[in-house]
């Protein structure tokens, strides 16, 4: 829960994320996303790469994905994402937490 709210209080000062519409919000366009910054996790192992599932509001996900640094608790890089739907993969990785870490 601690790394939770400092995820949180990173992401009310980072005011530059970048936000993408989808109709389904698909695992594939997760994965591909921190694939694509594999070298920023590699390069620290203080940085994790998340998921948050901001806001979900009735027919509506806000999600958050990112990397985060643990020491310097800032977000290092991060993309928000607004689907009317999330694919199964999603829903099973959030159906028990708002905030998930990937190894």
């Amino acid at each position: 829960m601690a790394l939770l709210m400092i995820i949180l209080k990173a992401l009310a000062y980072y005011a530059a994320i970048a936000a993408v519409a989808l109709i389904i919000l698909h695992w594939q366009e997760i994965a591909s996303w921190f694939q694509s910054r594999q070298n920023l996790v590699k390069s620290d192992y203080d940085n994790i790469a998340f998921t948050l599932n901001r806001n979900l509001q009735q027919g509506s996900y806000t999600v958050v994905q990112g990397i985060f640094n643990k020491i310097q608790g800032e977000i290092i890089d991060a993309k928000q994402l607004t689907a009317n739907q999330m694919d199964s993969t999603m829903n099973q990785f959030h159906a028990n937490n708002d905030l998930v870490i990937y190894k």
